[in-house]
């Protein structure tokens, strides 16, 4: 009975070709194409619909962030000597920065960018908070501006007058410049009582 012997050197079950070039590539696009993340292939108008309702919040807090929290902000940005950096917060005690979205890729990073501003209302309320809303506005390049629809800047004094005329000058400029958005300023006094020690129980006056 004759032997059957293989000529061709090639493995059994391999393909030679244009076809075995190509799969490998095939494989990797295929491979690639499944690690992707599902939001970023919905077509960009669904992807901005969940955005807005990702990040839409009401009122939030703008927030000067500290020199030790700097290095981890702006990712993706150039960072600038000496730049205030600012962060949009909300009372979810799960998330406290609105924009989380930024965190997870650079082209989340690049669509979501400034939506914070567009859908919800800025509440300033730290201490010295017209101040801190005049550093946030200079830190706000002319397109981030644009998305501001309102902003509420609360003053705790024990003065009506308390807002200085540096800064009423300057939130009155941005006003003029951008009659879009809506500035509110709430001024509450602040009573201070004189503390008495009688006897030693303390009497407020």
């Amino acid at each position: 009975m004759p032997r059957l012997t293989r000529s061709d050197p090639t493995p059994i079950g391999s393909h030679r070709g244009k076809a075995a070039e190509s799969e490998p590539r095939n494989h990797h696009h295929l491979q690639k194409k499944d690690q992707e993340s599902a939001l970023l292939r919905l077509p960009t108008e669904v992807r901005d619909i969940i955005y807005e309702f990702a990040l839409t919040k009401g009122v939030v807090d703008v927030v000067e962030v500290g020199e030790e929290e700097k290095e981890n902000q702006n990712i993706g940005e150039e960072k600038k000597e000496n730049q205030n950096i600012f962060r949009l917060e909300c009372d979810d005690p799960h998330v406290q920065e609105v924009n989380q979205l930024k965190y997870v890729c650079q082209q989340l990073h690049k669509e979501t960018s400034g939506l914070g501003l567009k859908w919800n209302t800025l509440l300033f309320r730290q201490h010295l908070s017209p101040s801190v809303c005049i550093r946030f506005l200079r830190a706000c390049c002319d397109a981030q501006k644009d998305k501001i629809k309102e902003m509420i800047i609360n003053i705790y004094s024990e003065r009506t007058d308390s807002l200085s005329t540096s800064a009423a000058s300057e939130l009155e400029e941005f006003d003029r410049s951008h009659p879009n958005i809506k500035i509110n300023v709430v001024v509450t006094r602040v009573r201070l009582s004189v503390v008495n020690v009688e006897g030693g129980n303390l009497v407020l006056g």
